[in-house]
């Protein structure tokens, strides 16, 4: 993500076409870890990488309210990372998750908006 944003990838792009940007992309990919991947790692804490790979995508200036193409704010991918339940079936002492990262996440964020789908911030990280 680094190196799209030194050679000046777009974060908020005006044209709602393109809200998916490169680093979107990139996140998502990132974030949205499939639960072979999890298997396979047997410790890695993904819901931690998610948060510092999020943090890093706003520290870089994305907004943190812009919707993509289906409504889906940043904070969704990110809410949408494994879960201590997933990871549970792989794992003899899965990590809980953190109460301080939903805390934050309720206060820097509008938890109520909802995207194209009708779903909200609430039900992505049901």
């Amino acid at each position: 993500m680094q190196l799209l944003l030194s050679h000046g990838a777009e974060v908020n792009p005006k044209d709602e076409s393109l809200i998916i940007t490169a680093i979107d992309s990139r996140n998502y990919n990132a974030i949205k870890t499939r639960e072979d991947q999890i298997e396979g790692d047997k410790g890695e804490d993904h819901f931690t990488s998610a948060t510092q790979l999020y943090q890093r995508f706003i520290n870089a200036g994305r907004d943190r309210e812009a919707g993509d193409n289906d409504g889906n704010t940043p904070i969704f991918y990110y809410a949408s990372a494994p879960k201590p339940s997933i990871l549970r079936e792989h794992w003899d002492h899965p990590r809980p998750s953190n109460p301080e990262d939903y805390k934050k996440m309720f206060s820097e964020h509008d938890v109520h908006k909802i995207n194209h789908k009708g779903d909200s911030l609430l039900h992505a990280i049901a």
